[in-house]
């Protein structure tokens, strides 16, 4: 290294370790001054070109996370690559650069919806953690592989990514000292894969697992930390989930709180603080459907519309947004049954439709809500408007097949209302073929019996529909698959189980170990605190 380039480090890293201590964005900005200073020398086959160029990306994505500017995001991704890609003699430092060129791909993706961002800070991850030495356990390249597998399932709802994101988090959490300050960080990550599979499985451990995650994280952050608001969300965030499970005001309370101290700690300028907002509307938007109290409705729209003018016009999670001031207007419109409320309820229902991508699991629960809106408009073309809503909703394959399963009830309740009786039992009967879904097998029995039973209306509606319609053997059908969803699957899986030891015993013992492991992680992850 030349002797201007190994004083630019040293002068860098002296700034960054004052940066860390302060979070004065003062320092972080010569940081990345002295970074490019040193760097201009360097010639392209220098061996400690990958660390500067790293340390120079590293900083411009803490950047980005400050100002949310995509030009520091997109240096930040091209100046990591260009370090992982530059000869590096220091194996494990090139490792280290894979793991941190995670983490400004994640967050594009993120911010843009590109899969092959997310896609390739996956690979990169992962390649940090196979690289690692086998008596090691690489706790940063474990915590940004759960990292990014927990976003590609949030974007796509593929379980298997949700499950391989809670196994990396267990392992980076339980190789990282209690004492150590990048613990909070890989605690979190696992708390929202523990919050994702509750939301998933319904399973009670992962909830209460998530929240002793949030409340660790939250105790051991020091009040200037800078990632301190985000931890603060997330707590609130599963304590809203908790309370929605128990009905404890307590947890409610606790979370509108938590909520309220994240906004008033984040710098107007802040680009978490619209998201920070749209947190805290919500918060308070469960309290009034408890309370009934105008107040936190009105707070929670005043706090939510100010989210909403904060997120960028291309934030990917704006059409959630809108759909939750689209909830909040509609039920300002049951209080004062002024057409002007409905009429912004739909407005913003619309932009939300429009706005959610046809492949999220989210654009279910969207298309249901609001074709309900339209047909208590009950204009001209709002019926059949509603109703083609509701056929999309209940073929979103993405979505959990609960949010289908409802979609398809709403539906055929609608249909009939609309006489349109053919369209009913189609309704009824995509119900009915999603129950097994809804129960699949890797759900516990207690937990597939619960969700059978709080659809059980669709069954004989879907028989009693088919009887109307003069479909007497289809009536017949559709109650017996309704009635004998757990007794089909159990038959099925002894049949083809049996069937594949007989063809292939080898795979078949590997289909066992699978299903054992699925299962213990399922229900039996072991979180350790402290």
């Amino acid at each position: 290294m030349s002797l201007r380039a190994d004083v630019a480090a040293l002068v860098a890293l002296f700034h960054k370790v004052k940066f860390e201590r302060t979070t004065d964005y003062r320092q972080l900005e010569r940081v990345i001054w002295w970074l490019r200073f040193g760097l201009r020398p360097l010639p392209a086959g220098d061996p400690d070109r990958p660390l500067l160029l790293a340390l120079l990306g590293n900083a411009l994505w803490q950047r980005y996370e400050r100002y949310d500017g995509l030009a520091d995001l997109d240096e930040a991704v091209f100046r990591l690559r260009d370090a992982v890609d530059s000869f590096d003699p220091d194996r494990d430092r090139r490792l280290g650069h894979l793991s941190d060129l995670s983490i400004p791909l994640r967050s594009r993706f993120q911010r843009l919806g590109n899969r092959a961002d997310i896609d390739t800070a996956i690979w990169a991850a992962r390649q940090a953690v196979e690289g690692a030495p086998a008596s090691t356990t690489p706790a940063a390249a474990l915590n940004n592989l759960a990292h990014s597998l927990f976003h590609r399932y949030e974007a796509t709802g593929e379980l298997l990514d949700l499950q391989s994101a809670i196994g990396a988090a267990l392992q980076s959490v339980n190789a990282t000292d209690p004492r150590a300050p990048e613990r909070a960080l890989r605690v979190n990550v696992l708390m929202m894969a523990f919050t994702s599979r509750y939301l998933a499985t319904s399973a009670a451990a992962d909830l209460e697992s998530a929240v002793t995650a949030g409340r660790e994280t939250v105790a051991i952050t020091p009040l200037n930390d800078r990632m301190r608001s985000q931890y603060l969300s997330s707590l609130a965030y599963a304590l809203q989930l908790r309370y929605r499970r128990d009905g404890n005001l307590q947890d409610l309370d606790e979370a509108v709180a938590l909520s309220e101290q994240t906004c008033v700690t984040t710098p107007d300028d802040h680009p978490l603080k619209g998201a920070h907002l749209v947190d805290y509307a919500t918060a308070l938007f469960a309290r009034f459907s408890r309370s009934r109290l105008r107040a936190d409705l009105e707070t929670a729209l005043g706090a939510g519309r100010a989210g909403a003018a904060l997120l960028a016009s291309d934030h990917p999670a704006r059409y959630l947004v809108m759909h939750n001031l689209c909830l909040m207007s509609t039920e300002l419109f049951e209080i004062t049954g002024a057409e002007a409320d409905l009429a912004e309820s739909i407005r913003l229902g619309q932009q939300a439709v429009d706005g959610c991508p046809p492949d999220y699991p989210d654009r279910s629960v969207i298309l249901r809500r609001f074709s309900m809106l339209l047909a208590r408009r009950g204009g001209p073309d709002d019926f059949s408007g509603a109703l083609r809503y509701l056929s999309e909703a209940a073929h979103v394959r993405a979505a959990p097949a609960t949010d289908q399963l409802r979609a398809a009830r709403e539906w055929g309740v609608l249909a009939l209302n609309a006489s349109t009786q053919a369209e009913a039992l189609a309704a009824y009967t995509r119900g009915v073929r999603l129950l097994p879904i809804v129960a699949w097998p890797g759900l516990g029995r207690e937990v597939r019996e619960q969700r059978l039973a709080s659809f059980d209306d669709i069954v004989s509606a879907a028989g009693a529909t088919a009887v109307a319609a003069g479909q007497y053997a289809t009536a017949v059908e559709l109650l017996e698959e309704g009635r004998s969803v757990l007794w089909s699957q159990l038959l099925q899986i002894r049949a083809d189980h049996a069937k594949l030891h007989t063809v292939a015993p080898a795979l078949a013992a590997r289909l066992d170990q699978v299903r054992h492991g699925l299962d213990q992680s399922l229900h039996l992850d072991q979180f350790r605190v402290g």
